[in-house]
């Protein structure tokens, strides 16, 4: 037996089987085995800043430092066929909004004339708008400028000692055909000539209706004239924490 060619054989296969798993392609990859592991939220992702719970909602209301409601409306006398009511549109006063009022005037009688206008010749009007006592005042939207108020108060940012001044324009009247209505609708402001901001109590506002039943001034020349007039009161908005050691308080 040729021993020598016996393991020249040997090693020539055991050389052959050596390249052969060298050279042979890695084993495949499942797409399962290459996907990343799910991240858990809680533990992995981190808040947006603009949206977390310590942060203002930017939705929220103005908060009211004061609230306004009507106390009493006159009633009209009924010979004179006209409704006039009061509706409170906006209850609350805060830095950002203050309490409005809207007055409609409604003729229920024949097509006559009235001293109750839109606008610059409203019931309200310039000086007609101070309550009667003082401390209160109504103004028009179209006058009722925020930019003029003092900071965050609705109340005109000028000394107290400065004379009210108001835009001169004649008023005549306006004609009413039968059921006819206008509104009115005035800002609720704090008077700048007294003492204090928004003081709590009742405030009354009153003016002169005349009624004139053919075409004329019917403001110097009417047919009969009465008082109108109507409440509004002033409250305070307690603050949440003085409220919560008020109860507390009563309680023991």
């Amino acid at each position: 037996m040729n021993r020598r060619g016996v393991l020249a054989g040997v090693v020539t296969t055991a050389l052959a089987g050596c390249l052969q798993s060298e050279s042979a392609d890695p084993p495949a990859t499942t797409d399962d085995e290459l996907e990343p592991e799910p991240v858990d939220d809680a533990e992995g992702a981190s808040d947006d800043p603009e949206t977390t719970e310590s942060d203002p909602d930017p939705t929220e209301p103005d908060r009211p430092t004061h609230t306004v409601s009507v106390a009493t409306v006159d009633a009209v006398p009924e010979e004179y066929d006209l409704v006039i009511d009061v509706d409170l549109l906006i209850e609350g006063i805060g830095p950002e909004e203050t309490a409005r009022v809207a007055v409609t005037t409604t003729n229920a009688g024949d097509e006559r004339l009235l001293s109750v206008e839109e606008g610059q010749c409203s019931l309200f009007d310039r000086a007609d708008g101070v309550s009667v006592d003082g401390g209160l005042v109504l103004k028009r939207e179209a006058v009722a400028d925020p930019d003029g108020r003092d900071g965050e108060r609705w109340t005109r940012d000028v000394d107290p000692d400065e004379p009210r001044a108001y835009d001169g324009y004649g008023c005549a009247g306006r004609e009413f055909s039968a059921d006819e209505s206008i509104t009115n609708v005035y800002a609720v402001w704090d008077d700048y000539r007294t003492a204090g901001y928004l003081e709590a109590g009742t405030y009354r506002f009153e003016n002169e209706v005349a009624v004139a039943t053919d075409e004329r001034n019917v403001r110097d020349d009417p047919d009969a004239t009465f008082v109108w007039g109507f409440e509004l009161e002033v409250r305070p908005v307690e603050d949440d924490d003085s409220t919560k050691e008020g109860n507390e308080t009563g309680d023991q």
